[in-house]
């Protein structure tokens, strides 16, 4: 009798901790996407070595097998000193794997990496 009024609480609780483990992964992995493409943007000597064709490629290189697949936004701009910098942003549906009362079905995670773009020397250092 008391088993079966514990059951359904604990898979409530098991849903719930396996859906926040991967919001959680979800989340890491478009932080890394950010990171990858502004990396590969920021710096100009790394586009003849690397083997993606644009930020794009290099950002969803960055996270591997997460689908739906992201959208990445690229932004050139100049901060407060003039130092020019590239941010890259990525974004994402996650949908949870039940839908409880209280908890949205759906949330748009959306992560943002900024670096400063390296000067291309003379001598290509």
């Amino acid at each position: 009798m008391e088993l079966a009024l514990v059951i359904p609480v604990f898979l409530v609780l098991f849903t719930g901790i396996v859906d926040f483990a991967r919001v959680f992964r979800h989340d890491l992995l478009l932080e890394h996407a950010a990171r990858a493409g502004a990396l590969f943007a920021s710096d100009p000597h790394i586009l003849d070595r690397a083997p993606w064709e644009d930020v794009n490629q290099a950002a969803l290189a960055g996270a591997p097998n997460l689908k739906p697949t992201p959208t990445i936004a690229v932004v050139y701009g100049a901060d407060s000193t003039g130092a020019q910098y590239v941010e890259v942003t990525a974004t994402a549906v996650f949908s949870s794997l039940t839908n409880l009362p209280g908890f949205p079905r759906t949330i748009s995670i959306s992560r943002k990496s900024r670096m400063r773009v390296r000067e291309l020397s003379v001598d290509g250092v």
